[in-house]
Parts: C-alpha cells; sequence; structure tokens
C-alpha cells in the first residue's frame, strides 16, 4: 500500500520525469556511422577549443538531427501491405488513416526540434570553464517555464490537482519545480573540437551522462545514481523523509543513437551493467535482475524505401514477487526466463514483414510457487522458430516446423480454476501457409485463418484424458473455448471457410 504522505514517495516517479526530456535531448541527436560505445579521441589538451565552440557543437550533434531521427521512424509503414495484413487479421481497419507525412509530420517534427534546441540553450548558462571542463547552472525559472524542460512543472501541477501531494502542502508546482533544478548542473566536457560529454547532476550525483562526437550520439542512465538522489532529495524535506526505495537498486541502461542517412537511422538501446532491483521489507521480497545485453532492443528504420527492422536479445530475466491464489492468500512468485530473441524485418518496400529468430534460449520459461519445492507450476517449451508475412498474398508463411509445449500444475488455483494440471501443446509443420479471409453471414462478418498449405495440430492434456485438434490442408481456423478448464475445451477450433 501507498502511504497517504506522497509526498517522498512520488519524488521517485518525479525524479524520472526531470530526466525524460533530457534523455529525450539526446535520444533524437547525433549523426553516427559507427556502432561504438566510447569516445575516442586520445588528446588531453583541449585548449584550443572555445567555450562557444564547445557549446555550438554540443548543442548541434546533439539537437539538430531529431527531424531526421523522427521521419526515419514515422515514414516506415506508410500503405505497407503486411502491416495492413496483419491488422486485418486483428480486425483492423488502416485504409482511414490518412495522415499525410509531408505536411503534419513536417510541421510537428520542425516545431520539436526548435524547443529542443532552445531547451539545450538553456543548459549554457552561467558557465565556469577549467580546463576541459565547463560547468553550467541554469536558471530554474526559466527551466521551469520551457516547452520541454518544463514537462516537470507539469507534472507537480497534475500531482497537486489530483492530491497527490499532501493537501497542506503551501509551496505550489512552479515553487516545487525550482527547488528541484536548483540542485541541478550541467557538466560540459571537452574531449576533442567535434566531440565530449554532458553530465547532468543533482547537486554531486549524476543524473544521466550523454556521450557526442560526430559519428554518435548515446545517453547513459545509472538506477544506483537515482536511488542516491531520490534519498538526497528525502533528507532535504523538513522535516526528512524516509522514500522507502528497495535495499538494492543497481544497473547502467544506454541509449545509442546512429543517424545512417537521410530519414535513415538507427535506435540500440543496451544494459551495460545488469539490472538488479530488490525490495526486502515485506515478507514476500520482491526482486528482478535482468543480465547485461549490448543489443536489449535495436531499432533501423529507412523511410526512403520503407524498410525496417526491430531486434530483441534480451539476456536472462529472473524475478520474484508476491502474488494472491484465488482465495486471496499471498503465495510468493518465482519467474525464471532464459532469454528473449526476435529479429522482425519490413522489406520490399513494406510488402513483407519477416519474423526469425523467435525464441526463449535454451531452457524452458518457468513461473512457479517458491514453497512448493520440485513443482513447477507453469513451464513454457518453445522451439526457435520464424514466419513470414506477405502483404501482397495476403499469406503467412512458417519455413521451418516447430512446436511448443506448455505445461500446468496449478497447485494454488492461480487461474481460478479446480487445481488444473495438464498441458497444451502446438505444431506447426515446415511450409504451412495460412490465409487469413473475412465472408460474411447474414449481417455479421466472420473472420478465419484457413490452412491453404501444410499441417496445423493442437493438443491439451488434462482429467479428461488427451483431446486433439488437428488442421490439415484445406481446413480453416477460428478462436474455440478457454482452454484452461476442468474439460476438453481448445482455444482453436475448426471453421467453415466461406
Amino acid at each position: 500500500m501507498i502511504k497517504q504522505n506522497f509526498k517522498s514517495y512520488f519524488r521517485l516517479f518525479i525524479t524520472p520525469i526531470l530526466l525524460t526530456p533530457i534523455i529525450f535531448l539526446a535520444s533524437c541527436g547525433g549523426s553516427s556511422s559507427s556502432d561504438t560505445n566510447q569516445l575516442t579521441d586520445t588528446q588531453t589538451d583541449f585548449s584550443n577549443v572555445s567555450t562557444n565552440q564547445a557549446q555550438t557543437t554540443a548543442k548541434n550533434l546533439i539537437g539538430t538531427n531529431v527531424n531526421t531521427t523522427l521521419r526515419s521512424l514515422g515514414g516506415v509503414g506508410t500503405d505497407s501491405a503486411a502491416i495492413n495484413t496483419v491488422a486485418e487479421m486483428m480486425g483492423m481497419d488502416l485504409s482511414d488513416s490518412s495522415t499525410d507525412p509531408s505536411t503534419d509530420d513536417t510541421s510537428l517534427t520542425e516545431t520539436m526540434e526548435q524547443q529542443i534546441l532552445e531547451a539545450i540553450e538553456l543548459f549554457f548558462a552561467e558557465g565556469v570553464r577549467v580546463g576541459d571542463t565547463i560547468t553550467y547552472n541554469p536558471d530554474e525559472q526559466a527551466m521551469c517555464n520551457d516547452a520541454v524542460m518544463g514537462l516537470l512543472k507539469t507534472v507537480l501541477e497534475l500531482l497537486e490537482e489530483s492530491d497527490e501531494i499532501d493537501s497542506d502542502d503551501t509551496s505550489t508546482a512552479i515553487n516545487e519545480c525550482v527547488a528541484l533544478y536548483s540542485h541541478v548542473t550541467i557538466v560540459l566536457t571537452i574531449l576533442g573540437e567535434e566531440e565530449g560529454t554532458l553530465a547532468v547532476k543533482y547537486d554531486n550525483f549524476v543524473i544521466l551522462t550523454i556521450g557526442y562526437n560526430k559519428d554518435k550520439t548515446y545517453t547513459e542512465f545509472d538506477l544506483a545514481q537515482l536511488k542516491s538522489i531520490i534519498e538526497a532529495i528525502g533528507a532535504q524535506q523538513d522535516p526528512p523523509e524516509d522514500p522507502e526505495l528497495p535495499s538494492v537498486f543497481a544497473g547502467v541502461f544506454r541509449y545509442t543513437n546512429t543517424v545512417l542517412g537521410t530519414d535513415h537511422g538507427k535506435m540500440t538501446f543496451s544494459i551495460e551493467q545488469a539490472i538488479n532491483i530488490v525490495d526486502d521489507s515485506e515478507a514476500n521480497e520482491t526482486s528482478i535482475s535482468i543480465g547485461a545485453t549490448p543489443k536489449f532492443l535495436e531499432i533501423i528504420a529507412n523511410a526512403n524505401d520503407n524498410t525496417a527492422s526491430i531486434e530483441l536479445a534480451i539476456a536472462a530475466i529472473d524475478a520474484l514477487f508476491p502474488l494472491d491464489d484465488s482465495q486471496g492468500i499471498e503465495q510468493a512468485g518465482d519467474l525464471s526466463i532464459p532469454g528473449l530473441t526476435l529479429l522482425a524485418e519490413l522489406s520490399s518496400n513494406g510488402d513483407q514483414l519477416i519474423f526469425s529468430n523467435i525464441g526463449i534460449g535454451n531452457a524452458p520459461l518457468v513461473f512457479d510457487i517458491v514453497d512448493l519445492i520440485g513443482i513447477e507450476d507453469f513451464k513454457l517449451s518453445l522451439e526457435t522458430f520464424g514466419f513470414t508475412i506477405d502483404g501482397t498474398q495476403n499469406t503467412i508463411t512458417f519455413p521451418d516446423m516447430f512446436t511448443a509445449l506448455l505445461e500446468i500444475d496449478d497447485q494454488f488455483d492461480l487461474l481460478e480454476e479446480t487445481n488444473f494440471k495438464g498441458s497444451l501443446g502446438l505444431t506447426v509443420n515446415d511450409n504451412t501457409v495460412l490465409a487469413p479471409k473475412q465472408y460474411m453471414v447474414g449481417d455479421d462478418e466472420v473472420s478465419v485463418v484457413e490452412v491453404t498449405t501444410g499441417f496445423v495440430g493442437l493438443s491439451i492434456t488434462g482429467d479428461f484424458g488427451t483431446t486433439d485438434v488437428n488442421f490439415p490442408t484445406g481446413s480453416c481456423i477460428t478462436a474455440g473455448d478457454d482452454v484452461l478448464s476442468g474439460s476438453p475445451n481448445i482455444p482453436l477450433a475448426s471453421a467453415s471457410c466461406n
């Protein structure tokens, strides 16, 4: 339960909001042809680089390519036959999406770019240079009134209106905003004529670091530093307040932006240092750990030829958390995911959407109740697989055979059933081709998926025995009944094809 005194607790959320516009500044900028994450200049004395030159370089490399970044993403998927096929399967109609990127989007991106450049200008106020380091103390009032940095004030206003901040607090949102920004300084370190770092600090703690040069822009965010900042804010209250943060709050995120050309960009999210969060204040511990990975998520978009790719390569995830069973009794849940991988590519001018390397690693995904030693409540085994959606042919093709098996031993009625114990298995043969289709039955539109080539099989086991449903070539599939029940109901069912 969240305590009634929300002031310090909500600063846990307010402080990241303060970071958000700054993160956005860095993530929208930079032009790059390099994937390296380290600045490379070996020179140690940059007295030849003037303060004004360093500021202009930082502003240009961080801010001026926002239009490219936004357009590389916003321009992809326009009139994509493959995306339209996916939407059709989901019962969505994209034919009414008539936004013209050459008009509305241009105005929007230009406005955003101008606002970001103005916000960066606010950083470089009252600078004091010592060697190759310049420390700035931005004007708090100007920051709070800025279109981008003033988002903090907007959040504070919303919290006051919703009484999330104590109703007897006499401060206003602008005063709170000014008070928070009064602790913020910007430290620009010159690493070359066209490179450097910007450290955004709250007192002596680093909120985040922005690195930039002519080849790249990256933003790095440290959870341990955030924990220290929130604790410092609590200590600065009158009287001091304990924000009651998790005992362990560690990990380092990094975002790297690469501009590959006009309207062509790449965004890479990585975990530089393993995420580890532990809250042991309650009887049942809450924790999550995610292993370090250089490519947690990578997005490449090219608006020129309407192509894009999204790649996931997530390391092992382990989580402990309390949850209530169907009787309202709290249990300790343990989730273990060996990994998550996926590559999705939009190619052929948007006509094909190709999925590959979809998997969970080399071991099953397991969720169980800690108290039941040796019993795995839910276990998913999944072979790595892929498929292609062809928008021009309106088909989904599975080139290779794959199987999936979900085993359930629900001892604590987490699914609000009657101690369900059984399994659900799926098999798709190689070269299976599916085709979504619709037809009318009276005034109702019916959506089905036809197996034009190959085979799809579903098998469910339970107290009732085993029930199989097969979908050979020429059959059609529709949604069935809830699988997790005490009777042999199947989530997929046969349907008429016309």
